[in-house]
């Protein structure tokens, strides 16, 4: 979330017959910010079949948890 309050300062130089005038205003604005997926930065130390292997080196996604893995992910054994 964020808000946001400033004033803004218009003036008119005057043109056309008309005269020179200032006019003060306040901007009041809100936003949300939701991000949707997961960004590349953070996609790189990502472990999600919690084997203690990097995904981005990961060969093999789907080690079960508490399983040990070798370097590449891959469960002892296979």
């Amino acid at each position: 979330m964020r808000a946001d309050i400033r004033p803004t300062l218009d003036i008119n130089v005057g043109d056309d017959g008309h005269p020179p005038d200032t006019y003060w205003n306040l901007v009041c604005s809100t936003g949300g910010v939701f991000q949707l997926g997961t960004p590349e930065e953070t996609r790189a130390f990502l472990d999600t079949d919690e084997d203690g292997v990097l995904d981005a080196v990961d060969e093999c996604l789907e080690t079960p948890p508490d399983v040990p893995a070798n370097a590449i992910g891959s469960p002892f054994g296979k």
